[in-house]
């Protein structure tokens, strides 16, 4: 598990800002440098090269003039027409999959509007289990469309 982070710099404080709900082992492998390197840049024990500045740039979407600075804004004006990238947990989603299991979702809360009477985490365990069972075939133990609980 990391250590959790001391800033010691408010360079340092940024970068963590920068990197926010992103993971550091995810962070470091988009930028191409280790986890411990990443660690050390935040907390402020050691400095990025300007290539790393660069790649956090582009990974976090951040300003340089912000992140080396703390001046001006922290994120850069994203190009018309585009969003911001999504970690790569997310962008890697099966988004057709994920469809198909939130339309099931919905259709049987038309169906059984008590339904929504489960408790939130109950409904989200339901989800969770559905777009599992939509990644592949059915397991022996599971061969039918799950069911609400």
């Amino acid at each position: 598990m990391a250590r959790p982070l001391k800033p010691k710099t408010p360079f340092a404080e940024r970068l963590i800002r920068a990197r926010g709900a992103m993971g550091r082992n995810e962070a470091a492998s988009r930028l191409k440098t280790h986890p411990v390197t990443l660690g050390s840049y935040e907390r402020g024990v050691a400095l990025p090269t300007v290539e790393v500045l660069i790649a956090m740039r582009e990974v976090y979407g951040v300003s340089l003039d912000w992140l080396i600075s703390g001046m001006g804004e922290m994120r850069l004006p994203l190009p018309e027409g585009t969003s911001p990238p999504l970690p790569e947990t997310l962008a890697s989603l099966d988004r057709p999959r994920l469809r198909s299991l939130f339309q099931a979702f919905i259709d049987t809360v038309i169906r059984q509007p008590a339904t929504l009477q489960q408790k939130p985490e109950e409904l989200a365990d339901w989800l969770i289990k559905g777009y599992d069972w939509l990644a592949g075939p059915p397991s022996q133990d599971d061969a039918s469309t799950p069911g609400l609980p």
